[in-house]
């Protein structure tokens, strides 16, 4: 077998025919399978940790640890781990946030912590994502309305992300939820394919459409397995870079340069282990890995997942899942139930209503007589 990397895949090419990658393919689905389930209680640890005075980066490192942890002993021929880095995103800093060594980030009472990870088996990528907030009251106003806009706009996507429906059909309703619960879709945000070693496949979905920012539409397909990442915000919802180091990056194998400085050099040696798999600066040898990061950057050879935040002050509430569009139904893979909140918004759209409830069970189709 030889692996052929391209734009949206690596493929296994065998000598008589390409294996498919889909999950029709049984030994693909018990692989993703158990990537999500491990996401799912990676995301569960992370949650009993939270606590005041808990370090960010240590929370980081330790979410990493349990998904390397719980593979460890499962296809132990396989390459597998860490799918993408777990980030601990606090308050207005909504995303990418898996710091250096040494950071002294610490978490507060009340502070609103959004857990993001990744977890892969032989490249087939599951993700997960969910929003706590550190009290043990009942979340109420304009932070309980955006924890129900986002949990009401999963709920709404999945149903809609079904063999013969479009792309443009999830992003025309998550507006909608947006609209009834009174918050903003956040601008940038994409939901794409995942195909093996690619977590973002070249079919995306687009949360909050922009003159900026389209992308194209397409048709879901039996057998896909896609990210749903729904973030609504009290704020405006435009996303900025405000931190000046990007923290995680990933190899871009379209690019080539003939590189000049030897830190360049071994860092693009080191991170050969990754595949087309996300990495942090941690992995990197912390001498000369920030400057030889950055030529590759410059060139191109490295994909960047900057920080994002919003305006400080706002609330932003998030649920990423990973879901598989399978033969009989729909399967939110990832998912955790959210805190206690008490909202007085809810669903008045009748479009809303009728799509909240449709089966995650596909309609059978009609045998030709």
């Amino acid at each position: 077998k030889k692996y052929i990397m391209g734009q949206d895949d690596m493929d296994i090419v065998e000598t008589e025919q390409v294996a498919s990658e889909n999950l029709d393919n049984e030994k693909v689905l018990a692989k993703y399978r158990l990537a999500a389930e491990v996401a799912n209680r990676t995301i569960q640890m992370l949650m009993k940790e939270l606590a005041p005075n808990k370090n960010v980066l240590e929370l980081c490192k330790l979410g990493d640890g349990f998904i390397e942890k719980n593979l460890k002993k499962r296809y132990k021929k396989s390459h597998k781990g860490v799918g993408f880095p777990t980030c601990i995103n606090v308050n207005e800093t909504v995303c990418h946030y898996s710091p250096r060594n040494g950071d002294q980030l610490v978490l507060k009472l009340n502070d609103v912590v959004r857990i993001d990870v990744g977890v892969h088996i032989d490249g087939f990528i599951a993700v997960a994502g969910h929003t706590v907030v550190m009290t043990k009251e009942t979340i109420t106003g304009e932070p309980a309305n955006a924890l129900a806009a986002a949990e009401c706009g999963l709920q709404v996507a999945i149903r809609l992300m079904k063999p013969g429906n479009k792309n443009t059909d999830v992003s025309r309703a998550l507006a909608l939820v947006a609209e009834n619960y009174g918050v903003n879709l956040c601008e940038g945000v994409l939901s794409h394919q995942l195909n093996r070693y690619v977590i973002d496949g070249s079919q995306s979905i687009i949360l909050k459409p922009t003159h900026e920012q389209q992308v194209k539409e397409f048709t879901f397909k039996e057998g896909e397995v896609y990210s749903i990442d729904v973030v609504v915000s009290t704020g405006p919802g435009k996303l900025r870079q405000t931190q000046p180091t990007t923290f995680i990056y990933k190899r871009n194998p379209n690019n080539t340069y003939n590189l000049k400085l030897r830190s360049s050099k071994q860092v693009l040696k080191d991170i050969a282990k990754f595949q087309n798999i996300a990495f942090t600066l941690r992995d990197l040898d912390p001498k000369f890995g920030l400057m030889g990061v950055g030529e590759l950057r410059k060139h191109g050879m490295v994909d960047t997942y900057p920080v994002l935040c919003e305006s400080k002050g706002k609330f932003v509430a998030q649920c990423k899942s990973t879901v598989f569009l399978q033969k009989k139904q729909t399967v939110l893979a990832t998912s955790q139930k959210m805190q206690a909140y008490s909202t007085d918004k809810k669903v008045e759209d009748q479009d809303l209503q009728n799509i909240l409830k449709r089966s995650l069970r596909n309609k059978k189709k009609k045998k030709k007589k």
